[in-house]
């Protein structure tokens, strides 16, 4: 999770609501397969708003990230 966490640059709420169902294709990087993006639900809110949603990508300097998540 914590590699997940640098790699994504995930906020504490936004990793611990992350679940398999937030992955996402990247239609323009299919060598990263369903790890190509992540849609995080619980992203950071402004004073009084519901949380946002967000897309977060797989950039090619963390691509190890695939290889970790696969395994």
């Amino acid at each position: 999770m914590l590699k997940t966490v640098y790699a994504y640059g995930l906020r504490r709420r936004e990793a611990q609501r992350l679940d398999l169902a937030d992955r996402r294709h990247a239609s323009k990087m299919p060598q990263y397969g369903q790890y190509g993006a992540w849609f995080v639900w619980w992203g950071k809110s402004s004073k009084g708003s519901p949380p946002k949603r967000r897309t977060v990508l797989t950039v090619p300097e963390m691509d190890w990230i695939v290889e970790v998540l696969e395994h």
